[in-house]
């Protein structure tokens, strides 16, 4: 074998280990898929709200003649919106347990998508689950007989699930897209700390406008309802601690009532501060 045949292959072997190098260094290894937490991503305020004292509750709808009215009026409002919040994240919460039981792709940036999907009679549910270790980011699409890739709703928490939002879409009257519903949510890990604020952003409403806002902090809750509709528009903002039971409630005309711990109307200035 001469000299320049020896060369030629030489070179041959080290433009191929050459090739090798770079295409090994520009293949991403597959990482370990994330464990997406399944709790908390939905959460933020303390819900149970009023309703850690059962009993008072009872009481306040059936013993009128020993409650003040003002708790009662303040705990049926807190209760029923708790309640509708409540309702309106369950087919999201179902929907993401189901996703979360699909095998993910890898789709490479350390990036994992699920899918669920549902099919049937032109009809098509599907929901995607994106995440990236840091965050998770929500799509659910619909389409059927008036609408192509619908977006339902789609949000982004951070991978902790102590923060987040969501953003709720209407149908048109050209079967397209029309934001409804904006959700923000903090929440610490140890849920002594919380947020939810949800605003009405569907602009041909009759609430637009229109936000409730929760938030906890350790034992104090209050509830601040924006209202521009109805018999009584304005801001109802209710306080109270959520062990001892004292609290206030202030109406769209600007008025305070407070109540204490057997919640009894009382002047506001007998009560804590804080």
């Amino acid at each position: 074998m001469n000299k320049k045949r020896i060369l030629i292959i030489a070179s041959f072997f080290f433009v191929l280990g050459l090739t090798l190098i770079i295409v090994g260094c520009g293949k991403e290894e597959e990482p370990e898929k994330p464990v997406i937490p399944t709790a908390g991503l939905f959460e933020s305020a303390d819900f149970t709200l009023f309703t850690t004292a059962d009993t008072n509750v009872l009481r306040a709808a059936y013993d009128t003649t020993t409650i003040c009215p003002d708790f009662t009026t303040a705990a049926t409002i807190v209760i029923v919106s708790a309640v509708l919040v409540e309702l309106m994240f369950i087919w999201p919460k179902i929907v993401f347990a189901l996703t979360l039981t699909q095998q993910p792709t890898y789709e490479g940036d350390k990036t994992w998508r699920w899918t669920l999907g549902h099919e049937d009679n032109n009809v098509s549910l599907y929901a995607s689950l994106v995440s990236d270790g840091d965050s998770v980011d929500w799509d659910m699409r619909i389409t059927n007989q008036t609408l192509d890739d619908f977006q339902w709703y789609y949000g982004r928490c951070d991978f902790d699930a102590t923060g987040g939002w969501w953003r709720f879409n209407e149908e048109d009257a050209n079967h397209n897209e029309d934001p409804a519903l904006w959700i923000a949510w903090e929440l610490t890990s140890g849920d002594s700390i919380g947020y939810l604020s949800i605003a009405n952003i569907y602009s041909s409403h009759a609430g637009y406008g229109d936000t409730i806002i929760f938030s906890r902090e350790e034992k104090q809750a209050e509830a601040s309802f924006k209202i521009n509709w109805g018999d009584r528009p304005g801001t109802w903002i209710m306080n109270w601690n959520i062990d001892e039971l004292w609290g206030s409630v202030t109406y769209p005309e600007g008025d305070k009532k407070c109540w204490n711990e057997i919640q009894e109307c009382v002047e506001c200035d007998s009560i804590p501060t804080n």
